[in-house]
């Protein structure tokens, strides 16, 4: 048991006291107002592991639907999925173990934290989303639904700070649609699909 006496200022005295190191510390572990730095965020965005991208939608009433594949080699986890329209209907369905074709061309995610002090080599993202090819079969293992009002809407099932995903690698497909039945929907679907994500390599 440590006495009391062996305390000043945190630092080690008749070696029963030892400080943490002042980098983790405010002020550089010196002054009246030091105390454990935390960040507000998370190691993630620090370390530059956090990426986003987002596709373009002009999807018409009749079709053709726009198809998309996010692939991954590594655990990574959604932190954001959400649809945002200015006009249209637009039903979204996710799928893994569908049959690809046609010829996928990626995207080039985009970092999330791009500041320069980020840790040096900058990590090189893994996660691709792409365009451009097709798919069929597959398990459904999520769906959005989403229809415009007169003012913009927007849908996100991930996002919360409670709800993000932890997901394994693999191939997910996903397919946006013009959204049918019920009220009359007579606009093509227009707006944005944004994707949000953080990736966990093995030595995180």
């Amino acid at each position: 048991m440590v006495d009391k006496t062996d305390f000043k200022d945190g630092r080690i005295i008749n070696g029963s006291v030892v400080e943490p190191s002042r980098d983790l510390m405010t002020d550089n572990g010196f002054g009246e107002s030091r105390r454990l730095r935390v960040d507000v965020g998370d190691t993630d965005f620090f370390a530059g592991r956090k990426f986003r991208d987002y596709i373009p939608l002009a999807v018409p009433v009749a079709g053709p639907s726009i198809k998309f594949r996010f692939s991954s080699p590594i655990n990574f986890i959604l932190w954001a999925q959400d649809l945002d329209l200015t006009q249209g209907a637009l039903d979204l369905r996710v799928y893994t173990g569908s049959t690809t074709s046609g010829t996928w061309v990626d995207r080039v995610p985009i970092g999330i934290n791009r500041m320069t002090d980020r840790p040096q080599p900058y990590y090189e993202p893994q996660c691709r989303l792409a365009l451009g090819g097709g798919f069929t079969g597959g398990t459904e293992v999520d769906m959005m639904l989403l229809r415009a009002s007169a003012a913009n809407n927007s849908a996100s099932n991930v996002g919360d700070k409670f709800s993000e995903r932890g997901l394994p690698p693999g191939i997910y497909y996903g397919e946006l649609k013009t959204l049918t039945g019920g009220v009359a929907v007579s606009d093509a679907a227009q707006g944005k699909y944004n994707l949000e994500w953080a990736e966990r390599p093995p030595f995180v």
